[in-house]
């Protein structure tokens, strides 16, 4: 995971080093503006392998992040609805999802996800800056 220098070699990668997620195409763009050196990169790095690990060892019940050491809480309803299409992204099995959770990274950062039980599927759905939601927008 170190050795990881650009958002496009983090693209280019991401199936061998997070298997347990499965990344919407729009990611591939938000990568692409992160270059090399760039701030949050690292954080971006820690917190996917944080999110594939627990991912990957979750068995039964509700995903909950806190349990795998993570962060992150959902959008509220009030969001939700006022900024629903802003938050509904294309996954790569062709279905639109709404995703309200998130995880925070330094400098108003977000990755929003959806974990599914079934079938067992986590989406990463956004990585980069605040998408608007009722109190920030």
């Amino acid at each position: 995971l170190r050795a990881v220098a650009t958002g496009v070699q983090l693209w280019s990668q991401r199936h061998a080093l997070f298997p347990a997620l499965n990344f919407c195409d729009r990611v591939q763009s938000q990568m692409a503006s992160v270059r090399e050196n760039h701030e949050m990169l690292p954080h971006i790095v820690e917190r996917l392998h944080r999110l594939d690990r627990g991912f990957s060892t979750w068995t039964a019940g509700v995903f909950a992040p806190a349990d795998f050491g993570i962060a992150a809480s959902p959008q509220s309803e009030a969001t939700l609805q006022k900024y629903r299409v802003e938050h509904t992204f294309l996954c790569p099995d062709g279905s639109e999802r709404l995703f309200s959770w998130h995880t925070r990274l330094p400098g108003g950062w977000r990755i929003l996800f959806v974990a599914e039980a079934s079938p067992r599927k986590m989406f990463i759905g956004h990585i980069g800056a605040h998408p608007p939601t009722v109190k920030f927008h």
